[in-house]
């Protein structure tokens, strides 16, 4: 047990040490917080509170007072972390073809794979899951199998590879499907040491081209996707019942006659 309470000391075992060992931080904030010269934690130590509250919100403000031994968080106030992320959906007509699945599950990825990126998480292991109607005269058959990539991922191309794979695997033939779904688990914070028998490190500039894709699909909702995850995209819902759109769609203004 060590006991810390000479100021001197406390600063000198701070600045050995990176923001992004300290709790509530990680590998994203960290990076934000050393474009503005905070680099240690004996930076972060010395940091104008007023600044990280205005630049990074009040949680980074705790963070800074529990650090100078005020007691902010409770036991209960650690938020958990997602273990699994599920795109689930049935589909708005009968696929029975492997390339209309192959569309679909690749579409469920996409999105599964925007998730996982919004909660700055990566992922070790994805599963995919295809079932034909319950309502269906014929037996209901139902397909799952999951698969670990070689390295942890947010990569929406290595994620759709991966349920590429699975889904030649586990589709049928001759089958009426109804509905499919991606799982994501094993989350990780993307800190991982690759060993020598790696076959594949991350892709070069991955990470940056995925901030690029989910930077403008955020502008302009789901503009940029994958040639896999289809065109017409037959696998989604009918949407005959949709609320017309006056203020987004110009060929649904509201036209007013005199």
């Amino acid at each position: 047990m060590v006991v810390l309470t000479d100021p001197f000391r406390i600063k000198k075992l701070l600045s050995l040490i990176s923001t992004r060992e300290i709790w509530g931080i990680g590998r994203k904030i960290s990076e934000r917080l050393a474009a503005y010269g905070i680099i240690t934690a004996c930076d972060f130590y010395d940091s104008d509170v007023r600044f990280l509250r205005k630049a990074f919100g009040v949680e980074m403000e705790r963070t800074w007072r529990e650090l100078h031994g005020e007691s902010c968080f409770r036991l209960h106030e650690s938020p958990p972390v997602r273990q699994q992320i599920i795109v689930s959906r049935s589909f708005g007509q009968r696929l029975n073809t492997f390339s209309k699945m192959h569309e679909a599950v690749s579409f469920f990825t996409g999105r599964a794979a925007e998730q996982l990126r919004n909660d700055g998480s990566w992922t070790r292991q994805i599963t995919v899951f295809i079932q034909s109607s319950p309502f269906a005269r014929a037996e209901t058959r139902y397909s799952s199998c999951g698969i670990e990539p070689l390295t942890a991922t947010q990569d929406t191309r290595d994620l759709v590879s991966a349920a590429g794979a699975i889904l030649t695997r586990i589709y049928k033939p001759g089958i009426d499907y109804a509905k499919a779904g991606v799982m994501l688990s094993s989350m990780t914070d993307g800190t991982e040491q690759l060993s020598l028998f790696d076959e594949r490190p991350a892709r070069r500039g991955s990470e940056a081209l995925m901030k690029v894709m989910d930077r403008f699909n955020k502008e302009h909702r789901g503009s940029l996707f994958l040639a896999c995850e289809g065109i017409h995209q037959d696998f989604r819902g009918k949407q005959a019942m949709l609320s017309p759109r006056y203020t987004t769609r110009w060929n649904e203004l509201l036209v007013v006659k005199a």
